[in-house]
């Protein structure tokens, strides 16, 4: 369960990181 939740929020950094939002800040 600890590895999925990892993996989980590996995803949604990936993701937030990815955002245009974030490059604009």
């Amino acid at each position: 369960m600890n590895q999925m939740r990892d993996h989980i929020a590996d995803d949604m950094w990936e993701r937030y990181q990815a955002s245009p939002w974030y490059k604009s800040t």
